[in-house]
């Protein structure tokens, strides 16, 4: 029988497909924290294993063969068992990622054996088929998959007990439906309006913050809070969406630059690279292809 025990730790990314006799029902685990953008998921499967993915940092897109989903700091992703899903011609961009993939009756047998039939089956559906496509999680989240992957790496004689802890610590609210729909204030959405009304200006953190009727710091912080990225990200990233869909017009590189505010075209290859892991005329041959 394969027990795996995989184990795949570089600077910004740990990934690990666990020892079955340690962690009998997860498939693999892992977290990365990237600095900029690098290639894009392609699509793959999980045989079987549902996997949940929590976004604490940054934007990221998600999809399956059907729909498309854009992620923000903050947010979950469900994929549901033998789903081919991936991130598409999106690359994976400045973000703290955190996964999980699991099989859910294996999951409910292995950390509620002991509970009533009807207590199990409840704990089983709520982490599969009922568990949202995308809710929004908390830091808890990613701190407590932090907590799986130190658990198992470490050398603790209780180790089997801390590893099960900290999976019920994930996956205990999720099952009690604490996840909830991100709610984004009238004030942050009349920021956002005027963002995307302006990025073809420089656009303020002051005058976003006047917009919102808050002082700046204030701005600042809550503008994370509700949207999971900084305001000036947020901008960059509003920019280079904008710039994707005139590129896709045939607009040339330097009007888009233009277009969307960038000092120089230049600038804006350089901004682009950073987010999209290829020059604009690089994303838009691979685009169209």
């Amino acid at each position: 029988m394969d027990n795996r025990n995989l184990i795949d730790i570089s600077k910004h990314r740990t990934y690990i497909e666990p020892d079955k006799s340690l962690m009998p029902a997860i498939t693999h685990i892992g977290r990365l924290d990237f600095s900029s953008a690098t290639r894009a998921l392609e699509p793959h499967t999980h045989n079987g294993a549902v996997e949940l993915c929590y976004l604490e940092r940054g934007v990221a897109v998600f999809q399956n063969t059907q729909q498309q989903w854009k992620l923000e700091g903050g947010d979950c992703f469900v994929s549901y068992a033998n789903e081919l899903h991936g991130t598409g011609s999106y690359p994976l961009g400045r973000i703290k990622l955190y996964w999980i993939a699991y099989h859910t009756d294996e999951l409910s047998r292995w950390l509620a054996g002991n509970a009533p039939d009807a207590e199990r089956m409840k704990f089983a559906d709520a982490l599969g088929p009922a568990l949202p496509r995308i809710f929004s999680g908390s830091r808890r989240m990613g701190a407590a998959i932090d907590s799986i992957i130190d658990a198992y790496l470490g050398n603790s004689s209780l180790k089997t007990i801390e590893i099960q802890t900290a999976l019920l610590n994930l996956f205990l609210p999720l099952a009690q439906k604490k996840g909830k729909t991100r709610i984004i204030s009238n004030e942050i959405q009349a920021v956002i309006k005027h963002i995307d009304q302006s990025l073809n200006t420089r656009v303020e953190l002051q005058a976003c913050a006047d917009t919102a009727g808050i002082s700046l710091s204030r701005f600042k912080t809550r503008f994370k809070a509700e949207t999971g990225i900084p305001p000036g990200e947020f901008i960059l990233r509003k920019r280079i969406d904008w710039a994707c869909k005139l590129l896709e017009q045939e607009v040339s590189v330097t009007d888009v630059s233009i277009e969307c505010g960038f000092s120089s075209s230049q600038y804006f290859a350089t901004v682009f690279r950073k987010y999209m892991n290829q020059s604009p005329s690089e994303w838009l041959k691979n685009k169209v292809r």
